[in-house]
């Protein structure tokens, strides 16, 4: 089954986290509303229809232990199932977060070239006003050799967190 969120929002909350109002989508079908009020604790999910997806909960259970053996190999499948839930609250969290910078990235790159490159700190990019261009780009290029243009990368939340060096 694959996960995903849709309909990502920013919302105020508490704390340096982020916390977020999304749907879940569960094989591209909305199956809950996720809510991270920034308060602590896990994301709060609030099951489409009132009842819990038992097919979708176990989606996110499995996806906690593959995380947790992928972060923990030498502890064993026993540790990964106990670790479960919150491996997979924090991948959903991962997901939400990942959709609210590329939606500030797409906002910030309708007026600007955004770029990175191998000598920029982890998380680091660089915003020129000016079209995104061939000019544009080969002017960057000048001035920074081995730019990566995040325009170029915006589809793809994996692909931006790379350039970034975020993963």
């Amino acid at each position: 089954m694959k996960l995903s969120v849709t309909k990502v929002k920013a919302v105020a909350g508490h704390d340096d986290s982020q916390p977020f109002q999304a749907i879940l989508l569960a094989d591209g079908k909305p199956v809950a509303n996720l809510y991270d009020d920034g308060w602590g604790g896990g994301v709060q999910i609030h099951w489409m229809g009132g009842k819990t997806n038992t097919a979708v909960q176990a989606a996110i259970r499995e996806l906690g232990e593959q995380k947790y053996l992928q972060e923990h190999p030498e502890d064993g499948p026993e540790q990964a199932k106990e670790n479960a839930l919150l491996y997979g609250d924090c991948e959903l969290t991962i997901m939400a977060c990942d959709a609210l910078m590329l939606k500030r990235m797409a906002r910030l790159a309708k007026k600007n070239v955004l770029f990175t490159s191998p000598a920029m700190m982890a998380g680091e990019y660089k915003t020129l006003k000016a079209p995104f261009d061939q000019a544009t780009k080969d002017w960057v290029l000048k001035k920074t050799p081995n730019a990566i243009f995040i325009n170029d990368l915006l589809k793809d939340a994996v692909k931006v967190k790379q350039a970034l060096k975020m993963n």
